[in-house]
């Protein structure tokens, strides 16, 4: 079983402008932020789109088993499992966008901060 993972910081949040690092404070996406979010959901889509034609996942299925006939590789019917994120607005409101394309509901993890 192959497991990929996308990795995606949240998008530009209100009052970038300033170049301030902001840490834990809680200060939300701009309109901005929410397209550049937009845009990585579309970017993951089409990664897994294409997962099952690249040229890695051949090269998978043949290490897969020693014919390159065993069974076929989660890829198929490629789609995120499950979306994970800290508990930041931010960075909640970038997941959301994510998951609403898979009918997921982000996982809140404060750790991930």
């Amino acid at each position: 079983m192959v497991t990929t993972l996308y990795l995606v910081r949240h998008g530009e949040t209100e009052g970038n402008e300033i170049k301030r690092y902001k840490g834990s404070i809680d200060v939300p996406l701009s309109s901005n932020g929410e397209e550049q979010i937009r845009a990585a959901s579309l970017f993951i889509q089409d990664c897994l789109q294409g997962a099952s034609s690249s040229k890695h996942m051949s090269y998978l299925k043949d290490v897969h088993t020693a014919t390159g006939k065993g069974p076929a590789l989660a890829h198929a019917d490629a789609a995120l499992k499950a979306v994970y994120c800290s508990d930041l607005g931010r960075a909640v409101k970038s997941a959301g966008i994510i998951a609403d394309a898979y009918g997921l509901k982000p996982v809140e993890l404060p750790r991930l901060r």
